[in-house]
């Protein structure tokens, strides 16, 4: 009867670890899904707004190929992983936006930030 009683413990433990370990995943599920959805509400309002928007990864590089940017600034080759600071303008302009980047990333800081930065387009002409 001991033994009976051992496994069915353990049999309910485990279960309810399974239904903490379902519940938590499912959370994580829902949690995704609204940050996804968000992402693409602020997407479409910065399109909306914007002549191009892109994402940056940790080094200051595009994230993937920015077909608007490359449009605007008449470059032929795809931007994924090259560095977005070679496309400003003056070592100055460079200088100020990898700083802001590593202090705002220093602070930990998701909060977006508007700078006006010169940029060259693909014959090296400065768009003011």
């Amino acid at each position: 009867v001991t033994v009976d009683l051992a496994v069915l413990a353990l049999c309910c433990v485990s279960w309810l670890c399974a239904q903490i370990a379902m519940g938590a995943n499912a959370d994580q599920q829902m949690e995704t899904l609204e940050l996804k959805a968000e992402s693409n509400a602020c997407a479409s309002l910065l399109a909306t707004i914007c002549d191009a928007h892109f994402f940056l990864n940790k080094q200051l590089n595009f994230e993937q190929h920015e077909r608007n940017l490359s449009s605007i600034l008449v470059q032929s080759s795809h931007t994924k992983d090259r560095s977005f600071a070679q496309f400003l303008a003056t070592p100055q302009d460079q200088e100020r936006f990898v700083r802001t980047a590593e202090s705002a990333r220093a602070k930990h800081s998701t909060l977006a930030q508007v700078m006006h930065v010169g940029m060259r387009d693909g014959l090296g002409n400065v768009i003011p």
